[in-house]
């Protein structure tokens, strides 16, 4: 067959049209190849034209929005600066006080009082400037500083006319580079004074020590960014930082001063006669006085394009090159096409045959062929490994014999399903190996014809690995499930003794122990076994020292790590441990110290009935559970300070709303007794105080107010009926003396442990009495004493007020009194004028009618100077006693 083969493929009519039909095909892929060359060519450079432009663009809005972050990022940076200088300014006392203390001679004080509010505000100097803008005082933070203008900017000084904050930003004046930033802060006169500003301070700050925001722009199109700060200086443009490729814009300086944003190109010649273009965005930035500029040169951007027109012009040659060797390879596979398949058919068969050989040696499961009696025909090496016996032996055996007694009756099932032509089975069995052990298989089973008859073929694996992994991956499983146990019980237990029990629990029974304990220490000393779960609830019992249990214990308190025992029966350490060896089951054992806080606090043992049980992983996870149970005792630590903490803020801020009342209660109170009795009354309501009670020194030796708590009455009582020690006065103590005083001898009565203290009530020099208050013994520290202390000096005020009032009624009356006597007075010699002027009156009366009588006798009259009614008109002194009697 194969030589007529040969002929047929030979013959010219079976050749020259598949030829022809190949050459066509070639010639026709050519020309597509090129064809498609051409295409893509002018479509690479129409785009590349078009992305040109468009990447240009592009980068100037990319690069606008970033400077516009610049911005937003440098106005937020100033702002925060302003409300820092202003809340310094504050602190100072204001420029005007800052500037009566300079022309006071006091310039050292304002220099240091600078220099403090310029630390605490974190700037490097302030300056005093007063209204005309003259350096007045200034305070450095530390030196190496560039030293102050004496001569401000004129911008600042329109600034501090007008009232507001402002900022200065100037370059360092040292050359350094850097950038100084000053914050105006002005101050006015009084309102009745002039209007213009009486100076301010200035607080002055490096921007790059004081956490200036980063001027990195983004990359635009993965090109890098120069971006800087500029304004326009009496020589040119000032930029910051310095140098750079801005610096050579000219024409985009004038830009960005005539505009408040925008973009534009610009092209630099290089020193190498080289044009670059670069793409330019400005943004104006801290007003109008500074711009934030950046600029990304154009080749940068479109070094992609290149490099992409490259990679696209490699492969479109590639492509042309590839069709052409194409043609010439395929040219000549052509000729030899016919002697390769003769010689991969014949290498094919030797192949197939080496493979079923190879594979049959180099499988990894045991390869048993068998006649349909179940004899064994045919077996590879790993066959040999598996069961212990060379593989001629193998052959002169039965498959049954591989099988144990207890699975030969399913593998004679299995054979006689495979003899019947029935399809292969998968089953596990247990197997022999040449020594008697078993071990458990998983048997493929598969009906096969070779050499005319039909054969059994077996695939045999071995699964003691697997299966020792399962049960591995079921431990693990467990003590997943333990540890989730543990973690709900670290979560939900609020004592000790509750995580614990909950902790041994959750690992004897879903971890699988057969022995947990869990031991813990009070204040460092020995463990003792709080909770014992397994074998260990019947051999230690709670309470025992749990270091005289066994040595592993000892050895991990002392040591502070874990210490594992894979075989207990060999292990010399545990052999004091007698019920180790008597009662408990366990033959593996790790014991893991209990952190708290830094310091060993606990162990938690775990024993397993199973030999070298504890691995790495093992080990890590109970670990785990130990580390768990140390966070939880730290958390319930932590509550119970904070519960502590919590009752003696809830106190203070009983004490708080004590003083508040009774400062409230002396504002709107005029009794003194009231008062001293509710401010009593305040204090025993407090969680601080059992009972309190006034002694008020009045003009007779002394008057007792008092005022005590419910059920606490005996303290009082105890107080006052002299139960105190004869040679000590305590009285006389707590009046001269300035703090509280404790009196020791004030027996507690019915409220055992509450310490009695008294303190004088002093205000104006004078004391008033002495308020005493017992302390509970849940408050016995320093802080209620104080608020103590600020109730006796408010009740003090309170009485010293009355005292004025007092005083002042009684001018008040005394002044009304004197009134009443002045007034009296009056209208006694009111009452006397009235008399003597009608006495007068009469007697004018009569000396007239006295001259009337006269001149009807013809006589002269003896009264010249009293006048008739018809003779008051002629006469001056006619008309003066006239108008003198009239007036009277």
């Amino acid at each position: 067959m194969d030589s007529m083969a040969g002929k047929r493929w030979q013959s010219p009519s079976n050749v020259e049209y598949p030829r022809r039909r190949f050459e066509h095909f070639l010639w026709a892929l050519l020309v597509l190849f090129v064809s498609l060359a051409l295409g893509v060519g002018a479509v690479g450079f129409f785009y590349a034209k078009h992305e040109k432009t468009s990447r240009r663009r592009a980068a100037a809005e990319i690069l606008g929005q970033g400077l516009a972050d610049i911005s937003a990022r440098v106005a937020g940076w100033v702002e925060s600066a302003k409300m820092r200088a202003l809340k310094a300014a504050e602190d100072a006392g204001g420029a005007a006080t800052l500037l009566e203390s300079v022309s006071s001679g006091r310039v050292s004080e304002v220099e240091g009082r600078l220099a403090a509010v310029a630390d605490a505000g974190h700037f490097d100097w302030a300056a005093l400037f007063d209204g005309s803008g003259r350096l007045s005082a200034a305070g450095f933070v530390r030196g190496g500083l560039p030293e102050i203008r004496a001569t401000p900017p004129e911008h600042a000084l329109a600034a501090m006319a007008a009232g507001r904050t402002y900022a200065v930003w100037l370059p360092a004046s040292d050359g350094s580079g850097e950038l100084a930033v000053q914050i105006w802060c002005p101050a006015r006169s009084e309102p009745e004074g002039p209007t213009g500003p009486a100076g301010a301070i200035v607080f002055g700050l490096l921007a790059q020590r004081r956490g200036f925001p980063d001027m990195a722009c983004r990359d635009v199109l993965g090109a890098e960014v120069e971006a800087r700060l500029c304004a326009a200086a009496e020589k040119g443009i000032a930029m910051w930082p310095a140098g750079g490729m801005l610096s050579r814009f000219e024409n985009a300086g004038r830009m960005m001063m005539e505009s408040p944003e925008g973009s534009a190109q610009f092209q630099i010649r290089e020193s190498d006669g080289k044009v670059r273009t670069f793409i330019t965005a400005w943004r104006q930035a801290l007003g109008a006085e500074w711009t934030v500029a950046g600029s990304v040169p154009a080749d940068r951007l479109e070094a992609p394009l290149l490099q992409t027109g490259l990679v696209v012009g490699s492969i479109l040659l590639v492509f042309i090159l590839s069709g052409v060797l194409a043609v010439l390879v395929l040219a000549w596979l052509r000729n030899t096409e016919v002697l390769e398949r003769r010689l991969a058919a014949e290498r094919e068969r030797r192949a197939l045959a080496d493979r079923l050989e190879h594979l049959m040696l180099a499988a990894t499961d045991a390869i048993i062929v068998s006649d349909r009696d179940g004899a064994i025909i045919e077996a590879n090496r790993r066959a040999a490994e598996m069961y212990g016996r060379p593989r001629e032996d193998l052959r002169r055996m039965r498959a049954d014999d591989l099988f144990a007694p207890e699975s030969r009756a399913e593998w004679r099932a299995r054979l006689a399903e495979c003899g019947e032509g029935e399809k292969g089975a998968v089953f596990e069995a247990l197997h022999m190996r040449a020594d008697g052990a078993a071990f458990p298989v998983e048997v493929s089973s598969t009906r096969i014809t070779a050499g005319g008859e039909q054969c059994c073929f077996l695939i045999i694996r071995d699964l003691s690995e697997r299966k020792e992994k399962e049960a591995e991956l079921l431990r693990m499983s467990a003590l997943h499930a333990a540890l989730s146990r543990v973690n709900q019980a670290v979560v939900r237990s609020r004592t000790p003794m509750d995580l614990f029990a909950g902790a041994a629990n959750a690992l004897a029974e879903a971890g699988g122990f057969s022995d947990v304990w869990i031991a813990a220490s009070d204040s460092g000393r020995a463990p003792a076994v709080q909770v014992a779960a397994g074998a260990s609830a019947r051999a230690a019992q709670p309470g025992a020292d749990a270091r005289g249990l066994c040595g592993l214990a000892s050895e991990a308190w002392t040591a502070g790590r874990p210490v594992v025992s894979r075989d207990l029966a060999e292990d010399r350490r545990v052999e004091a441990c007698a019920w180790v060896r008597r009662q408990s089951p366990v033959r593996s054992c790790a014991v893991f110290p209990v952190f708290v806080r830094g310091r060993v606090e606990g162990l938690l043992a775990a024993g397993s009935s199973e030999k070298d049980y504890f691995d790495e992983r093992k080990a890590e996870m109970v670990g785990i559970v130990a580390s768990n149970i140390g966070v939880a005792l730290e958390r319930m630590a932590a509550e119970r300070e904070l519960g502590r903490s919590l009752e003696q803020l809830r106190a203070a801020n009983a004490l708080l709303g004590a003083v508040c009342g009774v400062n409230h209660l002396i504002t709107h109170e005029k009794d003194v007794r009231i008062i001293l009795e509710r401010a009593c009354a305040a204090l025993a309501a407090t969680p601080v105080f059992a009972a309190a009670c006034a002694l008020v020194f009045g003009s007779r030796d002394r008057v007792v107010i008092e005022k005590y708590a419910a059920g606490e009455r005996k303290l009082v009582e105890n107080l006052f009926q002299g139960r105190k020690p004869e040679e000590a006065d305590w009285v006389g103590l707590a009046a001269d003396s300035q703090d509280p005083v404790e009196i020791r001898a004030a027996e507690p009565g019915d409220a055992p442990g509450c310490r009695a203290y008294a303190v004088a009530m002093r205000a104006a020099g004078r004391v008033y009495g002495v308020l005493i208050v017992w302390l509970k013994p849940s408050a016995l520290h320093e802080e209620p004493l104080s608020y103590f202390q600020t109730v006796a000096g408010d009740l003090a005020f309170a009485m010293y007020g009355a005292q004025i009032e007092r005083e002042r009624r009684r001018a008040e009356e005394r002044s009304v009194r004197e009134s009443d006597e002045t007034r009296r007075r009056n209208e006694e010699l009111e009452r006397f004028r009235r008399l003597a002027l009608g006495r007068e009156l009469r007697m004018i009366e009569i000396k007239r009618q006295v001259n009337e009588l006269s001149r009807r006798l013809g006589e002269q009259p003896p009264y010249p100077g009293v006048l008739r009614p018809d003779e008051q008109g002629t006469g001056g002194s006619g008309n003066e006693g006239k108008d003198k009697n009239s007036g009277c």
